[in-house]
């Protein structure tokens, strides 16, 4: 795969991050596209960001979503952010987050491998139980790092690739008296065979895990 040859970041807020009921500006298969100019465009739709040195400034404080891609020690990209705020919206009937699955820097595509820091997802709370917040993670993610969604702690399905091959401590964080779901999209004898920290699942909930989905 393309490797970033430059020790970089990309760094976008998505101004409108939405909610099942509308449409999301971070949505399956989602490209975020660097042009020549420096815009930074994700689904066709210019939003503020900008590619920063690792040791710049590389954080908003406004917007709905903020996400940070990086290239790791190796030189693949990975998910170093992807923060919402979505502290008292009337998600009743649960959210739905799509991690983004590339990055288009002058008309070379790179491909997101993994999350290397924890995420901070806030999407609220489902009522009274009716629904699910659902989180995707692309094909072509092959870890996922300590605590990577601790953050999330309420009724989740989350939606992992084939392509996983590890994952770390807490990266799961069920809340007490909750299950959450893991839909894998590959056969029970890969989940079995995958790399998994001990307690890969340390919340005080439970998670169910359904295979070829």
């Amino acid at each position: 795969m393309p490797q970033v040859e430059l020790n970089r970041t990309i760094s976008t807020v998505v101004l409108s991050w939405v909610f099942e009921n509308t449409d999301p500006v971070v949505t399956p298969g989602t490209l975020i596209v660097v042009d020549e100019s420096g815009q930074v465009i994700v689904n066709d739709e210019v939003v503020e960001g900008e590619i920063v040195t690792v040791n710049g400034n590389d954080t908003y404080d406004r917007g709905d979503v903020s996400i940070t891609i990086e290239p790791n020690e190796n030189g693949d990209l990975v998910l170093t952010e992807f923060t919402t705020s979505n502290s008292g919206a009337l998600a009743f009937f649960g959210s739905t987050v799509y991690l983004p699955t590339a990055l288009s820097v002058n008309g070379v595509e790179y491909p997101i491998i993994g999350i290397d820091q924890p995420l901070s997802i806030d999407l609220g709370s489902v009522w009274f139980g009716l629904g699910s917040n659902n989180v995707y993670v692309p094909e072509g993610y092959t870890y996922i790092c300590d605590g990577a969604f601790a953050s999330i702690t309420g009724k989740t399905t989350f939606h992992l690739p084939s392509t996983l091959e590890s994952i770390g401590t807490g990266a799961f964080m069920p809340a007490r008296n909750t299950t959450q779901t893991i839909d894998y999209a590959s056969s029970q004898a890969n989940w079995n065979a995958m790399q998994k920290a001990a307690n890969w699942e340390n919340g005080q909930g439970s998670i169910t895990v359904n295979y070829n989905r």
